[in-house]
């Protein structure tokens, strides 16, 4: 992809401005971004913005009211994925914005030193895949390795990786004493061809967790959203049985969420204008009590037991758990339903033993 690179003054000078630069071999232009031509969300897609982040970087993952909860946190290193994927809630939340990259890494990691201090005895789970994807733009950042030596320094701190991608060579050989998980989010090779536009491969994102899992890092997959399709028993159930014949051991996997389509009714309005032939449009979604478009609840507990009943052939002590669900829903599906506090505090229990399944 052909990037065009900006900075605000403030940004320009610092070291990762520098090294961004570098990656691209463009000049960073200083001052107010041009007016886009043509397509907005294309050229959002292809411009970079150097910035200066002011607001805390820490912050918790927005929970639906009523639903169980995690307990997870996210780690604002960058706002924007150079991947379009035709179902992403960013198009709602920050719209045609350009890729914009905090520079300001010394005030993050002040950030979260006090923070994790203040936290010690409880296990804090960290991603960076919130507003961004983890490693979409590390080859121009490099800031995985930065954060993986960092946390490897901490004992009750696990950090997560989401990607949809398949780089990880800034990963391999380092020190990372099981606080990283490297994590992959995946759908069916047909829906990520559809609507995964600029994502990896699906085979090409399970090799990069094989690769992960050979350096020793715990792994974690993530079927969010599951999406109701043609074909989609089938389709996930291949997913699955891609990952045990590529060699992915149970004892590597930390956990296994599971989600199906969400969004806002406005992102809904997005899709449809953006992608009107979009297969994820064709499932149908009613008003759930968040105010997101949902699949009706009875075909959302058949996906998700369909799918952990796939799991279990091949990894029967998995650690699976449902994101933004009810507890009826997951009683239903996986028969038990776990308090957020039960759930938060079983996923620390995993980190606090590197993540592993036999911890």
């Amino acid at each position: 992809m052909t990037y065009r690179l900006y900075a605000e003054a403030d940004a320009a000078d610092s070291a990762i401005a520098q090294r961004v630069a570098r990656s691209l071999r463009l000049t960073i232009s200083v001052g107010p971004l041009p007016e886009p031509e043509g397509d907005r969300w294309a050229a959002a897609k292809k411009t970079v913005l150097l910035t200066n982040y002011r607001g805390a970087f820490l912050k918790p993952c927005p929970c639906t009211r009523n639903h169980t909860c995690c307990g997870y946190r996210f780690l604002n290193v960058a706002t924007n994925c150079p991947i379009d994927c035709t179902y992403c809630i960013l198009q709602h939340y920050v719209g045609p914005a350009p890729l914009t990259i905090h520079c300001n890494l010394d005030d993050m990691y002040a950030e979260l030193e006090e923070k994790l201090a203040a936290a010690r005895g409880r296990v804090l789970r960290i991603g960076t895949g919130e507003l961004t994807d983890s490693l979409a733009i590390d080859e121009l950042t490099g800031y995985a390795a930065d954060m993986v030596r960092f946390f490897a320094g901490f004992d009750d701190a696990t950090l997560e990786l989401k990607t949809k991608t398949s780089f990880v060579e800034n990963l391999i050989g380092l020190e990372h004493r099981d606080r990283t998980v490297a994590a992959w989010s995946l759908n069916p090779e047909a829906i990520a061809e559809s609507d995964e536009k600029g994502a990896a491969c699906l085979d090409d994102r399970i090799a990069a967790a094989r690769r992960c899992q050979d350096d020793g890092y715990p792994l974690a997959f993530h079927f969010d959203p599951i999406v109701e399709y043609p074909g989609w028993r089938e389709g996930y159930r291949d997913v699955v049985r891609r990952l045990f014949d590529a060699g992915i051991r149970q004892e590597s996997v930390a956990w296994i969420s599971m989600g199906t389509l969400r969004y806002p009714p406005r992102t809904g309005d997005i899709i449809a204008r953006r992608f009107p032939r979009s297969v994820i449009r064709t499932g149908e979604l009613v008003s759930g009590t968040d105010g997101k478009k949902r699949y009706f609840k009875p075909v959302r507990i058949e996906m998700y037991r369909e799918l952990a009943a796939e799991i279990a052939k091949g990894w029967p002590d998995a650690f699976i758990y449902l994101c933004m669900e009810s507890p009826g829903v997951w009683q239903a599906a996986l028969g038990q339903a776990p308090s957020s506090q039960e759930l938060s505090r079983a996923l620390g229990d995993r980190t606090r033993h590197g993540g592993r399944a036999d911890g």
